[in-house]
């Protein structure tokens, strides 16, 4: 149950970055965004724990702000994997990940008060 959350999570933070990022667009309808939103939870789930482990002096000395770093990473990953979203440039990218970051902010604090 908590996926299929994460994964509706995703496929919100894709839509509301389309809409509101100049220069970050998702190709295709339903099937793309869940396709994107699906890779982007497996690799949240399975790679993210690694970066963090591997750069964790770097998040200790910026104070947590590198996971910024590690969330674009993991968006332009995803882009360049699946075809789907076209970014335009590192503002585009770096506000997508905000979107993203407030969107999966929000996603824990629903699921975790279940």
């Amino acid at each position: 149950m908590k996926l299929l959350l994460y994964i509706i999570f995703n496929i919100i933070g894709l839509w509301l970055a389309q809409h509101f990022i100049a220069g970050f667009i998702v190709l295709g309808g339903l099937k793309e965004y869940l396709i994107t939103a699906i890779l982007l939870g497996i690799l949240n789930l399975v790679a993210k724990p690694i970066l963090k482990i591997i750069t964790f002096p770097l998040i200790i000395l910026t104070l947590g702000l590198f996971n910024l770093v590690l969330n674009a990473i993991l968006i332009w990953l995803v882009a360049w994997l699946t075809g789907f979203i076209i970014i335009s440039d590192l503002w585009a990218l770096f506000g997508a990940t905000l979107i993203f970051a407030a969107i999966n902010f929000i996603g824990h604090h629903l699921v975790k008060h279940d």
